[in-house]
This record gives C-alpha cells, structure tokens and sequence, in this order.
C-alpha cells in the first residue's frame, strides 16, 4: 500500500510540476473580450474611451490594447496579453481594460470600433 501511495504520489508531483510556470511565458494571445463600452456619441476631435470586458486567464500578465488601425471612420484595437502555463483554480472573472482614442485624424461618421477582429460598436460624431 505505502508503494502504491508512493507512486501516486509521484505521478501526481510530476503532472503539476509540469504544468507550473516552468515554461517561457507564450507570445501575446488575443483576450477574450465579452463588451466593449462606449459613449454614445463623440465629437470629431476629442478623447473616445473605450472600454473592454474581458474573461480573466489563469497567468495572464502584459495586458496591451493597440491601436491596429486608425482612419476617420474606423478604430481597430487589439487586445492583447502574455500567459504563463500553471495550475490555478477554475474561478470565472472578467475585469476592465480602457483605451482612450486622442481624435486625430477628425472622425466623422460612421465611426466603427473593432477589437480583436470583430466589430463591436458605432459611435455617432455630430
């Protein structure tokens, strides 16, 4: 019985052992955005917050949102983040991410917002 324990035992330290941060952190991976909120209407020149809801990862660490395209009409984000493989407990959470578009070029309407591929929302510029 203590040689059957002894194995498990084993085994069991080498599974988390190998799942724990021993690897190089991975390259950015997109972040699950669940919402992206933003005023309802801008003007042609000032500052434009945006802000992303997004599902929280086990090891995420270097959150970035980047500007990856930037016309009058047309804001694309990508929201972005480093993981770092280990064992966390299964615990669903999203938290917020802000963005502020300075308005230049002018933008004019309409102003689509894209984050990570997909679009998400039109903001009216009067």
């Amino acid at each position: 019985m203590k040689a059957v324990r002894a194995v498990l035992a084993g085994a069991l330290a080498l599974g988390l052992n190998s799942c724990g941060g021993q690897e190089t952190p991975a390259a950015g991976r997109p972040l699950t955005v669940v919402s992206v909120g933003v005023p309802a209407a801008v003007s042609a020149t000032g500052p434009l917050t945006v802000t992303l809801r997004y599902v929280v990862q086990c090891g995420e660490s270097d959150l970035a949102i980047k500007p990856i395209r930037r016309t009058a009409t047309v804001l694309q984000l990508s929201a972005s983040a480093r993981y770092t493989p280990m064992v966390c407990a299964a615990v669903y959470e999203e938290r917020e991410l802000s963005y502020t578009d300075p308005g230049t070029p002018a933008r004019r309407e309409p102003f689509q917002i894209s984050v990570n591929g997909k679009d998400w929302a039109t903001v009216q510029v009067p």
